[in-house]
């Protein structure tokens, strides 16, 4: 792989030994922290009592080009970006290292989209053998290593720590293990900035209470006494129908949820093969009310076209997302540029940025990815639904915009964001985009908003004339139009509205969503570049006409 650093001050890297594991201080650390914080309500949190996914994100040894926290040139088609944020629930970072870090980018990429992150703690074979038999030699030394994991973990701004031991352990030893896994609870209300919201740490199905290294593929009297100290076990790959069915019942209706059944998207030993029929095994642990562990989903780009990873990607995610539970936005403001972090070129306002040449090739940055849509062409069946893709070509803002293709004819809607936000005030909403004005088409955002068991749709019009709001009575539009930009031929049109007095106590936006109502006998392609959707604030009355896109 060819990189250029666009700042060789700042790549995250993993402690490699014990030693550097020890000698830790927050001064010498490699890499920054997160910019983002996770929001108190978010995917992690919300969904306890239902069916959750752990994305397992294990790539040719980790921090390729992600481990530069300000971004880095690349060669086309080298990095994994991964944009399908509201099928997962939390995100892990894995390597072989002794403690991989996750790098900054992926912390903050996920905290926008309301997703947990986790590193990565693992020892191997005799190597990790040796650092157990160190550790458990030292009650000290083992409390020590459970305060810096913590500290760790704060100073970055991740939420916790998956613990993989892939070495036996002597048999006398094993409940200094389940004490260690206390102490990272324990320790992170001592240690943390935020004592109220201790780390969550997911166990490996590896050893079992005997210390013997024997993977079980199910929760059982082998494993348990590790799941009752932990708030997770992500279960081996070499699972059974029958071992899912005891592992739901060993993990009793209270915390069925927190057992991940492992699904190796590589396919080794895993139920359905993996690759493109990963869907198959993800459809058994669906039909078993269960939470997923899926790994290693990087296989998308390593084992395909690379040229071709973007179809791919969309494609692979589109197969298994009907077995995924979606989570939601659980509070406003909702902001999205849809920019994924990786790009040719930069736009600032719809002109590109003169600091980033297209001739200096491709850039990654994933601290510059936005809130994802759903992705919900999982829904779409056939050639008669709409579709959903970057554009990397044209962009408001960042590196890509959305691009919806709707066919010929057609009236449909295209839900782009789940929520459950509360509403206590008016709302601004303000979406630019660039949308082919013909005559022939129709073009509106619609809110979804529910007041216990009623729900109203709010249809804002986006029209090349004027902007007007229907279904929800009293409001007032202010619309304004954005001047053409010297990169397109098309112009991006800033639509912004002021609904107001339309929600009260108990009233929830509960989606998001596209319409587009069309007479043309061709295919309508719009770009979406940015939307906004805030709480609480009042426009002043705008002076400036309407504008008519000259």
């Amino acid at each position: 792989m060819t990189t250029m650093e666009l700042d060789s001050r700042a790549e995250t890297l993993p402690l490699k030994t014990l030693d550097e594991l020890l000698n830790w201080i927050p001064e010498l650390a490699s890499g920054c922290p997160a910019a983002v914080s996770l929001p108190e309500r978010n995917a992690w949190s919300e969904n306890k009592c239902q069916r959750r996914t752990l994305m397992c994100h294990d790539m040719q040894g980790g921090y390729l080009c992600d481990r530069f926290t300000n971004g880095c040139r690349t060669e086309p088609h080298e990095p994994y970006i991964f944009y399908h944020w509201a099928s997962i629930h939390a995100f892990i970072y894995f390597s072989h290292n002794l403690v991989t870090i996750p790098p900054t980018g992926w912390i903050n990429a996920a905290h926008k989209n309301g997703v947990s992150v986790f590193g990565t703690f693992i020892t191997e074979w005799d190597d990790g053998k040796a650092i157990w038999q160190r550790l458990l030699n030292d009650e000290n030394l083992l409390t020590r290593v459970a305060s810096l994991l913590v500290q760790i973990a704060d100073y970055y701004g991740f939420e916790g720590w998956l613990i993989n031991i892939e070495n036996s352990i002597e048999p006398e030893n094993v409940d200094q293990v389940v004490n260690f896994l206390r102490l990272l609870h324990q320790r992170s209300r001592l240690v943390c900035h935020r004592p109220q919201k201790p780390l969550s740490v997911i166990w490996y199905d590896s050893i079992t209470i005997k210390g013997s290294l024997k993977w079980q593929n199910c929760l059982n009297e082998e494993n348990m006494k590790f799941f009752h100290v932990v708030d997770g076990i992500f279960l081996n790959y070499n699972w059974s129908l029958s071992d899912l069915a005891k592992a739901k019942k060993t993990a009793t209706p209270y915390r069925k949820y927190d057992v991940f059944v492992g699904v190796d998207v590589f396919g080794r030993g895993c139920y359905g093969g993996g690759g493109w029929n990963t869907n198959l095994a993800l459809e058994v642990i669906n039909d078993h009310d269960m939470s997923v562990a899926l790994f290693a989903p990087g296989w998308v780009l390593e084992c395909n076209e690379k040229d071709k990873f973007f179809d791919n990607q969309n494609k692979f995610w589109d197969t298994i997302a009907p077995f995924l539970p979606q989570h939601k936005i659980y509070s406003l403001p909702l902001h999205t540029t849809f920019c994924a972090g990786y790009g040719h070129c930069r736009h600032r306002a719809g002109q590109k940025d003169n600091g980033m040449a297209e001739g200096d090739g491709m850039w990654v940055n994933l601290s510059e990815q936005g809130l994802q849509p759903l992705w919900s062409n999982g829904e779409c069946h056939s050639d008669n639904c709409y579709r959903m893709r970057l554009c990397h070509q044209d962009s408001w803002h960042g590196s890509s915009s959305l691009e919806i293709l709707f066919p010929p004819k057609s009236d449909q809607e295209c839900v782009l964001f789940a929520c459950a936000a509360p509403l206590q005030s008016s709302l601004l909403v303000e979406v630019t985009a660039k949308l082919p004005f013909d005559g022939n088409n129709q073009f509106a955002l619609i809110l979804s908003i529910r007041k216990r068991l009623v729900t109203r749709k709010i249809r804002l019009h986006l029209s090349e004339q004027n902007a007007a709001v229907n279904d929800c009575s009293p409001c007032t539009v202010y619309p304004t139009a954005i001047a053409r930009t010297a990169s397109s031929a098309d112009d991006w049109w800033t639509f912004r509205y002021d609904v107001d007095d339309i929600v009260t106590a108990s009233t929830v936006l509960e989606n998001v969503s596209f319409l587009v109502s069309t007479t043309s006998e061709h295919a309508v392609r719009l770009l979406l570049g940015e939307l906004k959707i805030q709480a609480g604030i009042r426009l002043p009355a705008l002076s400036v006409p309407v504008a008519t896109g000259t």
